[in-house]
């Protein structure tokens, strides 16, 4: 009884010692596919890619309320498109 015991713990250690773990994939989504009920009014979610984290990490603030990441191009999307608040949802 003990042998099978044992045998069943180092298998099950191997197991998780070869998983393969996948961070970050993610199923394709058709925005277009999506139904109305699903989307939330008056919010855009973004993720930045890893080189961008010093920039969330440093948000400027601008006559108190609307920040700025100090990337150029996300930084005039907000400006095109009136955003008045950037929350950071996850740290780092």
């Amino acid at each position: 009884m003990k042998k099978l015991l044992l045998v069943v713990f180092a298998l099950a250690i191997a197991l998780i010692a070869f998983a393969e773990v996948r961070f970050g994939e993610r199923p394709f989504i058709d925005i277009f596919k999506v139904p109305d009920s699903a989307i939330e009014k008056g919010h855009i979610r973004i993720k930045l890619n890893e080189k961008y984290s010093e920039h969330t990490a440093a948000l400027t603030r601008i006559d108190g309320a609307v920040m700025k990441f100090e990337i150029k191009d996300l930084d005039a999307l907000n400006k095109k498109y009136g955003v008045s608040k950037i929350t950071q949802v996850f740290g780092d």
